[in-house]
C-alpha cells in the first residue's frame, strides 16, 4: 500500500509550549496532532507517502503553515464572512506551496451561504456583502491558478503524483444548529437526511464546529 500512505499533520494556532508533541503512527499513516513551528515533523522520505496538511477556524488570522502536497482547509476562513477578511485569508492561502488546496466554509464565513445570507445578513452585518464578489476569491481564476478546490457538498477526486494513488474527498460546510449561523442543520432527522446525501469518500471533510 506504498500509494496509499498518508501523513497529517495539523498546525496550531495555540502556542507550541501549550502541547507537547504528539504523534500517532500505524503502518500506512503518520499522524501529528502538535508539534514546534521551529522545527514541524518532515515527510517521511521512504515510500510513497502523501502529507496532507490539516488546518481549520483560522478566522481570517494568518501563521506558519508546513509544507505537503495537499492542505485541507475545514471551515472558518473568516469572522463572519466579510470581504476584507475572506481576502486575508484567500491571498494566505494563494501564497501557500501545496499543488492542492482543498478549501470548505463554516459556520463563522455568512456569505458563502448565498441564500441564506440574503435574509440573515443584517445580523451581523450593517450593509450587505457581496457574495459572489467574495466566493470569486476562492473559486475564480486566481483561486484556480494558485491550486485551491472549493467544495461544498461536493467530491474531488485527485491524485499528488503521475499514476499515483487516486484520493477522494468529499466536502461540506454543515453543522450542527448553532444559533441561526450559515450552514445550519436541526439535529435528529434533519441531520440524518442531510448525511444520507454524501457521498462515500477517502476523507470526509468537514467543519469543526
Amino acid at each position: 500500500m506504498s500509494n496509499a500512505s498518508p501523513t497529517l499533520i495539523f498546525p496550531n494556532r495555540i502556542p507550541a509550549q501549550a502541547y507537547p508533541p504528539k504523534t500517532i503512527k500505524t503502518p500506512t499513516a503518520i499522524i501529528h496532532t502538535a508539534y514546534s513551528y521551529a522545527s514541524p515533523p518532515q515527510k517521511p522520505q521512504d515510500g510513497n507517502w502523501t502529507r496532507f496538511v490539516c488546518v481549520s477556524d483560522t478566522h481570517q488570522r494568518v501563521f506558519p503553515v508546513p509544507t505537503g502536497d495537499v492542505l485541507l482547509h475545514s471551515g472558518d476562513l473568516t469572522n463572519t464572512g466579510q470581504f476584507e477578511g475572506a481576502k486575508i485569508t484567500a491571498e494566505w492561502i494563494y501564497q501557500m506551496s501545496h499543488p492542492i488546496k482543498i478549501v470548505i466554509a463554516g459556520n463563522h464565513d455568512l456569505s458563502f451561504h448565498r441564500d441564506w445570507y440574503q435574509t440573515n445578513y443584517y445580523r451581523w452585518h450593517r450593509q450587505k456583502e457581496d457574495s459572489a464578489e467574495i466566493l470569486d476569491l476562492f473559486t475564480g481564476t486566481n483561486a484556480r491558478e494558485s491550486g485551491i478546490v472549493y467544495l461544498e457538498d461536493e467530491l474531488y477526486e485527485f491524485e499528488t503524483r503521475a499514476g499515483g494513488r487516486k484520493w477522494t474527498v468529499f466536502g461540506s460546510p454543515w453543522t450542527p444548529d448553532f444559533w441561526n449561523w450559515a450552514f445550519n442543520y436541526k439535529r435528529g432527522r434533519e441531520a440524518d437526511d442531510l448525511v444520507s446525501t454524501f457521498t462515500e469518500a477517502d476523507i470526509l471533510s468537514g467543519t469543526t464546529s
